[in-house]
């Protein structure tokens, strides 16, 4: 999924002004979906070293137990703390 030049410029300018190290961590399995997903998730790490993805395989039938976790977590931070 490569980014055009435009965007990649502006997102390499927004995590340039990154302080401190940023983990992600993504399910993925073998959909097209989670393909385009773990593509854009290389090429940002690719852009700064602040950027670590992890990418946890699961298989297709495990995604309605991750939609049912995820729907009783909140996200816990805001991307503001990271700069």
């Amino acid at each position: 999924m490569a980014l055009s030049t435009e965007i990649s410029t502006q997102l390499k300018q927004y995590l340039a002004k990154l302080k401190s190290d940023v983990v992600i961590e993504a399910f993925v399995d073998e959909s097209q979906v989670s393909t385009n997903m773990r593509e854009l998730l290389v090429e940002l790490a690719e852009m700064t070293e602040k950027i670590s993805p992890i990418f946890i395989k699961i298989r297709l039938r495990e995604r309605h137990l991750l939609k049912l976790i995820n729907l009783m977590k909140q996200p816990v931070f805001n991307l503001q703390e990271f700069l």
